[in-house]
């Protein structure tokens, strides 16, 4: 068996004001109030591959979500900026390393 770790390095993006409302993608830009600028979210991406990195084990599953996976893959891959349409589908697996 393995051990659970939780890391609220790897929570989902704030959303701001818009937390707890329906998911309209044209309503989410850096100037909704209280959203999680994109430096930010990168910058704990960033902090969260670190995390993985200095885990002392050989194989790790992550379960995050998807603009969280997104900054990760881009931290990873910076040929996929967050921009990039390639999204994360619910439930999806994906190897980034």
């Amino acid at each position: 068996g393995g051990e659970i770790l939780v890391s609220d390095l790897f929570s989902e993006r704030d959303f701001g004001v818009l937390e707890g409302t329906t998911y309209i993608p044209l309503a989410v830009n850096e100037e909704v109030e209280g959203i999680e600028s994109i430096e930010d979210l990168t910058q704990r991406a960033e902090k969260g591959l670190k995390w993985l990195n200095d885990l002392d084990a050989e194989d790790i599953l992550l379960v995050s979500h998807g603009a969280l996976g997104r900054a990760l893959r881009y931290v990873i891959h910076e040929d996929f900026p967050l921009s990039h349409p390639a999204r994360f589908h619910n439930a999806e697996i994906v190897s980034l390393i």
